[in-house]
């Protein structure tokens, strides 16, 4: 939520990702070592970190597909559509609930038989419930910030006094 005042990037949240990928990587590497081609921890990390990625994102764009129903017909039914607000995001909802679905039932074949991934339903949904929790404590602890979160797209940037 915070830029840098000149160059106008996200630097805190670039520093975090940069430090939480640092010990990912470290973890993998003491834990699976460096030397052995078979289980060297940059393919496991590349390949199983990969996947708990694509998992979060199709399921997150899935509940984006929800959440633009939703929004329309609550917030904006003069704009609602009946495609592109309704039947076109009903489609993409399913379609991604299902993706995740097949990426959960055939684990086994796209973990590699690597041990981790057997976790990575786990940290999928850990992140999942952080990420929920999160956004609850942003509601109760700053109303005003969280009623703004998503709106930009739709309603664009305010002007800058």
């Amino acid at each position: 939520g915070k830029t840098h005042a000149v160059h106008r990037t996200p630097y805190i949240a670039s520093f975090t990702q940069s430090v939480i990928a640092a010990v990912i990587i470290l973890i993998f590497a003491i834990k699976e070592g460096s030397n052995d081609p078979t289980t060297q921890a940059y393919l496991e990390v590349y390949g199983l970190m990969a996947l708990v990625g694509t998992i979060l994102i199709v399921a997150a764009q899935a509940v984006v597909s929800l959440a633009i129903i939703m929004y329309f017909r609550t917030h904006h039914p003069d704009d609602h559509h009946w495609w592109k607000t309704l039947v076109a995001p009903l489609i993409a909802l399913v379609t991604q609930a299902y993706v995740v679905y097949l990426c959960v039932a055939n684990l086994d074949f796209l973990g590699g038989g690597l041990r981790f991934a057997d976790y990575i339903v786990w940290i999928d949904l850990a992140v999942l419930v952080v990420g929920v929790l999160g956004a609850f404590y942003i509601k109760a602890a700053d109303p005003e910030k969280y009623d703004k979160i998503g709106r930009l797209i739709y309603e664009g940037v305010p002007d800058r006094p």
